[in-house]
């Protein structure tokens, strides 16, 4: 009989779902309905979301049917932001532990972000930090004079972290709160943080979605708004799970996860990975002592941010020594101590709004909902758009929205941007059902670039009937955001830190999103002119097949009975295609 997550032993027959209430039904009407099975709150009751232990969930929920928001069955999945196995050719191993020395380990990472200087100002005390992970052994020397709380382990669902199997938690919490000699000299970027250590994976390798719910709930609950650190993650997203992240965001929490080490995998490159592409958190990526960012971290439109994560000396669970290691798990745990130095002193969180902005451009009111809009070419025939939305100051992720530019020979970024805002707003105005974010109307448009393009947006807006405030964010020779263009002109904002500040933010979200589906756009372009180069296949049959298999290596893998199955496609072109990819002619 297998074991579950929090250690129930079950049998085979039981499938552990999780089943989200409305809030319509009454509580005692709840409580009734899972009474007569084996179950578990993973929140407070309120939250009516529970894990029930079922032989049969789909009778459950057709009873049930008017009075669940969704239901999700709880799996356990692979955890692969921590460097396992299937990323061993692009992570470098771990070093064996050992006893450091000065000349040992240089602690680059901690140089390069400059915590020496920050530690002048503060240590980060007062703040808490919840690290979900695999545990911490509080046992080495290095953590002697952390404050670090009792914890809770979601996995065998009881109080107290005492151990590390894997070790990987008690690398991250080193990154957090160690100190190298005692408390002589720090290891930790943040020494004078709580930790408070919930564990939700045994092994460091394997997470079932209901302790990581569960552990969300409880650091969002502990009273204290929290930082959360995620150094974890998978490739399969959740609803249950993205509820528990803007649970914890609404309790005043700062969520940074991992994004990825699979930036090297044919399968995974370029692919979310959760909980860091949840709205929210703090998606982090990895750079090495050369400035670049390593081969290994993931990289996609959800990525914020990168931080050192090669070459970095960490805290050796059961072993009172150290190691050197490298992941996006780490430089992840950076992060979070940034975040907590600057919690430290400013307790409230100084967030980007709009007041400032919208009397420097003689707005109404401040825009709670900014759109911004880049173009990005590469060579004549890959043109995107990019549409990134601020909402209340902080970047809305999920109500991002990609444009492929038609019909337009060469780079002309007037003409692109002219049809990507003109497709944009004709959505807005049909206010489809299914419209969502398009059915919005903006309280401002950022476009990125000068005068010129102001008046390309303005007088789409004109021709379609619309008035919106509308302005360029200007660089200067370096790259830097330098001012906001109107038609009058320009408006320095150097000057103006928190409207200097949001505006840089908002111009490098979106010319990150932009150029990033760029690159993508073109590589799976150039995929798709090599495809046609097989007798028979043309652009539209080489577009259904990325539709139907959505990556190169999955094409490049299928049968000849699965290449059939795509619409358009016969079995003289699926051999011809076959054939052709044993011959080493498309790539």
């Amino acid at each position: 009989m297998p074991m579950t997550s929090w250690g129930m032993v079950v049998p085979s027959s039981v499938i552990l779902t999780m089943f989200f209430f409305a809030s319509a039904m009454p509580l005692s009407e709840v409580y009734a309905a899972v009474e007569p099975f084996a179950h578990t709150l993973l929140s407070g009751s309120e939250n009516r979301l529970f894990l029930l232990y079922l032989n049969d969930a789909e009778a459950f929920s057709q009873q049930y049917a008017d009075k669940l928001l969704y239901m999700e069955k709880d799996v356990p999945r692979t955890v692969r932001t921590t460097g396992d196995a299937s990323d061993a050719d692009s992570l470098p191993p771990p070093e064996e532990p050992s006893v450091p020395d000065t000349e040992a380990f240089t602690r680059w990472e901690l140089a390069e972000l400059g915590v020496y200087d920050a530690l002048r100002v503060t240590d980060g005390s007062g703040v808490t930090v919840a690290v979900l992970d695999s545990g911490i052994d509080r046992a080495h020397s290095a953590f002697a004079d952390a404050d670090i709380a009792a914890g809770y382990d979601a996995v065998a669902h009881r109080p107290g972290v005492d151990g590390d199997a894997s070790g990987h938690g008690t690398k991250v919490a080193g990154i957090l709160a160690a100190r190298f000699f005692g408390a002589e000299e720090t290891l930790g970027a943040a020494p004078g943080v709580t930790l408070y250590p919930i564990k939700v994976s045994e092994d460091g390798q394997t997470l079932y979605t209901s302790s990581l719910i569960y552990a969300l709930h409880l650091a969002a609950d502990a009273g204290v708004n929290p930082n959360i650190n995620m150094s974890l993650g998978g490739y399969s997203r959740s609803e249950a799970e993205a509820d528990a992240v803007e649970y914890a965001h609404s309790r005043g929490c700062i969520l940074v996860a991992a994004a990825g080490n699979a930036g090297g995998d044919e399968t995974y490159a370029g692919c979310y990975s959760y909980p860091a592409s949840y709205d929210h958190v703090i998606s982090v990526g990895a750079y090495g002592q050369d400035g670049l960012i390593c081969g290994f971290s993931q990289h996609n439109d959800a990525l914020d941010v990168v931080a050192p994560g090669e070459a970095l000396t960490l805290v050796a669970a059961g072993s009172d020594g150290y190691v050197t290691d490298a992941g996006t798990s780490f430089a992840c745990a950076y992060v979070s101590a940034a975040a907590a130095l600057c919690r430290a002193v400013q307790p409230d969180g100084q967030s980007l709004d709009g007041d400032e902005l919208a009397k420097l451009l003689g707005l109404e009111k401040p825009p709670a909902w900014i759109e911004s809009y880049d173009i990005s070419n590469i060579g004549a025939d890959t043109i995107v758009g990019g549409m990134v939305v601020f909402e209340d100051g902080r970047p809305l992720k999920s109500a991002y929205k990609r444009f492929s530019i038609q019909d337009i020979q060469g780079p002309d970024d007037y003409a692109s941007m002219a049809q990507m805002l003109e497709r944009r707003f004709l959505r807005y105005q049909a206010q489809e059902p299914d419209g969502g974010t398009f059915n919005r109307r903006p309280d401002l448009l950022l476009i990125d670039g000068g005068q010129g393009h102001v008046a390309t947006a303005q007088r789409v807006l004109e021709s379609l009937g619309l008035v919106i405030p509308v302005f360029g964010m200007v660089k200067d020779d370096r790259h830097r955001t330098r001012a906001i263009s109107s038609q009058g002109g320009e408006i320095a904002i150097s000057s103006h830190r928190s409207v200097f500040t949001l505006v840089t933010s908002i111009q490098d979200e979106t010319h990150r999103f932009a150029i990033s589906y760029a690159r993508k756009s073109h590589k799976k372009t150039a995929f798709e002119l090599s495809l046609t180069k097989v007798e028979g296949l043309g652009e539209k049959r080489a577009r259904a097949l990325f539709a139907a298999f959505r990556t190169k290596k999955a094409i490049l893998a299928a049968s000849e009975e699965e290449l059939c199955a795509v619409p358009g496609m016969n079995i003289r072109v699926a051999r011809a295609l076959r054939e052709a990819a044993e011959r080493g002619e498309i790539g």
